[in-house]
């Protein structure tokens, strides 16, 4: 966007708000009014064909730069100290916020151009607010001045939005974990509604292995030992005459 060039004779104090926005430039410094021999072309050199001709749009997150052309018609060399910027409630009158400051240093000749470039970055809510450009300036006579390089009614918006948003993938994310961890908890219930022998129960403790029985026998002294190892007829032999004569009787 672009604002046409004009002769501007600025003065000293431009207004009580440029003499707030820069009281910390130089305390104790007792400016007298003072106009300044100038011409100012401001321009939005990154505004988009189809914003030109309306108001500036500044978007959230985005930076917007500020092209500042100043001609010096004064007699001698002019300084540029310091660019800054504030925002303003355009009913009330009341001050929003304060932007960043920005030193220059410049010294621009008689009859010379400057660019200057001031970037604007806001994140906001979006509205319609007055935007004002104030500058320091140096006189050729080495006294500091304020004056406004620009006043006018901006309007603030968001960024458009899009599906490849980083912020929004990660919404999409965690929507589609819950909705995806909600269906399969439901699909599951429903199996066991319609199926009840799927669902199971505790595992039954494990068996415990019965022992082979082992024959034992009563040896010396009455201690028991193992006959399993012991040849059948072995056992017939240790029969004695004496214990079948018993049994008989």
């Amino acid at each position: 966007m672009h604002l046409p060039s004009t002769l501007l004779f600025l003065s000293a104090i431009a207004s009580p708000i440029t003499a707030q926005l820069f009281s910390d430039v130089q305390p104790g410094l007792n400016a007298t009014p003072r106009n300044m021999n100038i011409s100012i072309d401001v321009t939005f050199p990154d505004t988009p064909e189809e914003e030109v001709g309306g108001p500036v749009i500044i978007t959230n997150g985005i930076t917007k730069n500020v092209n500042i052309a100043i001609v010096n018609h004064e007699n001698g060399p002019i300084g540029v100290q310091f660019i800054g910027g504030s925002l303003w409630d355009p009913l009330t009158g009341a001050s929003v916020r304060n932007l960043t400051q920005k030193v220059m240093g410049l010294e621009i000749e008689k009859d010379q151009r400057e660019d200057l470039s001031y970037p604007i970055k806001l994140d906001m809510h979006p509205r319609e607010l007055l935007l004002q450009l104030n500058m320091v300036l140096r006189t050729p006579e080495q006294r500091l001045v304020t004056a406004t390089a620009f006043n006018s009614t901006v309007s603030i918006v968001e960024q458009p939005m899009s599906i490849f948003d980083p912020q929004l993938l990660f919404l999409y994310l965690i929507l589609l974990s819950g909705i995806g961890g909600a269906v399969y908890w439901a699909y599951n219930y429903w199996l066991d509604t319609v199926n009840p022998k799927r669902r199971r129960g505790p595992r039954p403790a494990p068996r415990e292995h019965a022992e082979s029985p082992i024959a034992t026998a009563t040896g010396v002294e009455g201690k028991k030992f193992d006959e399993s190892w012991i040849p059948e007829h072995h056992i017939k032999r240790a029969s004695s005459p004496k214990a079948k004569g018993k049994s008989a009787m």
